[in-house]
């Protein structure tokens, strides 16, 4: 909580985007101590393949922000109207999407499609 606080007070320079980023830093920092705890007192032992996963989502965001970074510009948001904005926004939600998808499933990630199809169907039942 001191974490917090502290950032909270280091980010008013930056308004409200600094006060967004120091609450997400502190709630990051807060995170990791309780994993550490939990680790330590071996209340909280990871599977295997956690490792592997948390590297397949990794690689795929790295791959999506990297590129939807390279290929876009700011100005083209800052001079567009209101239908231009929503339709770039779309657009980059769309592309964000399929190079994120895409990414985990040439990593070999693969959806449990007969565990969600049997959720599905006690849901309606």
């Amino acid at each position: 909580m001191i974490v917090s606080l502290l950032l909270n007070v280091l980010a008013i320079p930056y308004a409200h985007a600094g006060l967004a980023l120091a609450t997400s830093l502190g709630a990051l920092f807060n995170a990791a101590l309780l994993l550490v705890k939990l680790r330590r007192e071996r209340i909280y032992l990871p599977a295997t393949g956690w490792g592997l996963f948390l590297l397949r989502i990794g690689l795929a965001t790295r791959v999506m922000s990297v590129a939807l970074y390279s290929q876009t510009d700011p100005h083209d948001w800052l001079y567009a109207s209101s239908d231009k904005r929503a339709l770039l926004l779309l657009e980059w939600i769309g592309i964000g999407l399929l190079l994120y998808g895409s990414t985990l499933w040439l990593t070999g990630m693969r959806t449990p499609l007969p565990a969600i199809k049997s959720r599905m169907g006690r849901s309606n039942g």
